[in-house]
């Protein structure tokens, strides 16, 4: 009775991944919100195109983790990372500079909103920033290379030919990141994925584990002695 007790209490002592739980890391949207990426190249603005390839990321990540953060002089979280993707592209399309309590460029702000969201999840992820240009203190995004070690992308939301091009690269050469140009093909939003798709995953703090139950071993034990118990009562009786 007392190993029956034991095995029906379900003793554990290891853990098992969850069966709802999969290998996908979540993928954090920086969208850039001040007023230069209302100009017009490429044509209709910066803006609008940063939406369309938000609503393409979406698409080609259907049903895998995605979030959104718009900043311009301060960063805000819009959403956390959801399945539901079509609804981040639907509030990305609502992002402007005339919501932006303040004008600027804070990419640092937005990059430690990620993190902090990022880390709330326990499991890994990367970082895709959408953006014109990097007008950041480029001191405030070097002190911020030591607390990042998640991957970072750009995607450069500006004409192939301009120059603001080279401080996003410069930016993305100080958080050891890589930056796709925008393209009308989709070969960047096709980079962004393969490259999210690469991002560590936290094993040990992923959520959907669970303990396995072992009280099944002694399963085996209690029938033998089941089996055993006439052969006990006699003998017992005998005595």
């Amino acid at each position: 009775w007392l190993v029956a007790i034991v095995a029906i209490a379900g003793p554990t002592w290891r853990l098992e991944p969850s069966p709802f739980a999969d290998d996908v890391t979540p993928l954090m949207i920086l969208l850039k919100a001040d007023v230069s990426m209302m100009q017009p190249d490429p044509a209709p603005s910066r803006l609008e195109r940063a939406r369309l390839k938000i609503a393409d990321l979406g698409e080609a990540r259907k049903g895998q983790p995605l979030g959104l953060i718009a900043y311009a002089g301060s960063a805000h979280l819009v959403l956390p990372p959801t399945r539901d993707t079509a609804t981040v592209a639907q509030m990305a399309a609502e992002i402007s500079p005339d919501i932006m309590p303040i004008s600027g460029d804070r990419l640092d702000l937005a990059l430690r909103e990620a993190v902090r969201v990022l880390a709330e999840g326990q499991s890994g992820g990367s970082i895709v920033v959408l953006a014109d240009a990097v007008d950041t203190d480029p001191a405030a995004l070097a002190a911020l290379r030591k607390d990042i070690s998640i991957p970072v992308q750009f995607l450069a939301i500006n004409a192939p030919e301009s120059s603001q091009s080279d401080s996003l690269r410069a930016a993305a050469k100080t958080l050891g990141a890589d930056v796709e140009q925008i393209d009308v093909e989709g070969k960047d939003i096709a980079a962004i994925v393969r490259h999210s798709a690469s991002a560590p995953i936290t094993k040990s703090g992923q959520q959907g584990e669970r303990w396995q139950e072992a009280g099944y071993w002694l399963v085996p034990l209690i029938g033998l002695i089941v089996l055993a118990s006439p052969l006990l009562l006699i003998l017992f009786g005998v005595v």
